[in-house]
């Protein structure tokens, strides 16, 4: 069995919160951090259900053995990634 724990999350978001404000229309800030919430969760989404992570950051893998021939610490690295939201 393989999972997966990030230990240091992105710094940033793929769309920064004035791209976000700018598509919307919104010229004030009073739902600036709503819309930061909710870029976080759809990063997560998306890096959920892809098995990839979108923005840089450190991910620790850890296996109950070491598995054998060629690729299968990659193949544990993306079946973790998939099944990762239900560890959090």
């Amino acid at each position: 069995m393989a999972f997966t724990k990030i230990k240091t999350a992105p710094t940033s978001e793929p769309l920064s919160l004035e791209e976000v404000r700018d598509h919307l229309l919104l010229e004030d800030t009073r739902h600036d951090s709503t819309l930061n919430g909710y870029l976080q969760a759809a990063r997560e989404f998306v890096e959920d259900h892809c098995g990839r992570a979108l923005m840089e950051q450190t991910i620790t893998l850890y296996l109950d053995k070491f598995p054998g021939g060629y690729g299968s610490i990659w193949q544990s690295i993306c079946r973790a990634r998939r099944s990762s939201q239900s560890l959090r």
